[in-house]
């Protein structure tokens, strides 16, 4: 039960990112992933209203991502990498631009199994390669702030569909406002070449942002650098969004293509996100890993002998036991017998 808690808490909110595989030992991966966001409304404080930015203004945002993993172990997986972005702000009067890398991260997950499930632990370190300044003039890279990460996946497998669902909780610095991501999907995967997948992901908003109170000044901040989008830096920000994608696998190499669109939101960007990924991982010889787990192959409380499986697969030769070899000792007659048998012969001569 309390692995069931800990796995319903929290996990990394990616715009393009496949429900996790389960690792393989010494298995390791190189992934990239590039993905282009546009917006020209802003969903407002409250939820449920969308305004057009002013002046017919826009933000686009591109982030390439670099990513390094490592299966070290059959049960634990460890990652790695950095983010680069790219902004432009049109707010009718100036077009900024802006880029350079933004967020450094690392992270680590657990599998285990759970009654047929997987279930992934998982805390993330990610810390900003730049400060937000409120003094300054550029376009924003990213959120400018150190994040925590705590939580992890419920995974399921039905013959060729993956279910999934997530729970998480964010801690972010600067006074920043903390957020309780989620994902709820499911992938469809009949063979070992191609997949799709769709998901209905976002994230809350929960202790309020130290700005909340003093809603203007972000606002105007928001209109001078970034067209008054919502996209970065917002307060107390709520978001929904719907996602598919689809890959392919080529050998070592994976590539994958998806698209999202907002649904909803509060003090967030509408708009939408493409995607695409390339992928090269190396898997050390043998079986890959299935859904078929240890506990599906282990011979349960039957007995068995043990001698049918060791090393060289056949059984010891049985060895036979050593027999006691009892000797029969004849007593010898006692020294008073043999006296007493000698008188008698004497007397008798």
């Amino acid at each position: 039960m309390l692995t069931l808690v800990i796995t319903l808490l929290g996990i990394v909110f990616d715009s393009s990112a496949q429900a996790p595989q389960p690792p393989l030992m010494h298995r390791y991966e190189i992934r990239s992933d590039f993905s282009y966001f546009s917006t020209d409304a802003n969903y407002e404080p409250g939820g449920g209203t969308v305004n057009s930015l002013i002046s017919n203004s826009n933000f686009t945002n591109m982030q390439l991502q670099l990513q390094f993993l490592h299966d070290t172990r059959s049960d634990l997986r460890l990652y790695g990498g950095l983010i680069g972005s790219w902004s432009e702000s049109d707010d009718g009067i100036y077009i900024r631009n802006n880029y350079g890398l933004s967020e450094y991260f690392l992270g680590a997950q657990f599998w285990q199994r759970w009654r047929g499930v997987w279930l992934v632990p998982q805390a993330d370190f990610i810390l900003p390669a730049f400060r937000i300044d409120e003094t300054g003039d550029d376009t924003l890279l990213g959120e400018g702030a150190v994040r925590v990460r705590g939580g992890g996946w419920a995974i399921g497998k039905f013959q060729a569909f993956t279910p999934f669902t997530f729970l998480g909780f964010e801690y972010r610095d600067e006074g920043r406002s903390f957020l309780l991501p989620y994902r709820l999907g499911i992938t469809y995967k009949p063979g070992s070449s191609w997949w799709v997948q769709t998901e209905l992901r976002g994230y809350e908003s929960v202790v309020e942002d130290s700005d909340t109170l003093n809603r203007d000044y972000r606002r105007l901040y928001l209109r001078r650098v970034n067209g008054g989008s919502y996209h970065f830096y917002p307060i107390n920000p709520a978001l929904s969004e719907l996602s598919a994608e689809a890959g392919l696998m080529i050998g070592p190499f994976a590539l994958k293509a998806g698209v999202a669109i907002t649904l909803n939101g509060s003090t967030a960007a509408q708009g939408w996100t493409g995607n695409l990924g390339l992928s090269f991982s190396h898997r050390p010889s043998g079986p890959l890993p299935d859904w078929q787990t240890e506990d599906e192959l282990e011979m349960g409380n039957e007995e068995y002998d043990q001698s049918l499986f060791i090393e060289g697969g056949e059984p010891e030769k049985s060895r036979p036991t050593k027999k006691k070899i009892r000797k029969k000792i004849r007593k010898k007659p006692a020294v008073d017998q043999l006296l007493n048998e000698t008188e008698r012969e004497l007397e008798g001569m």
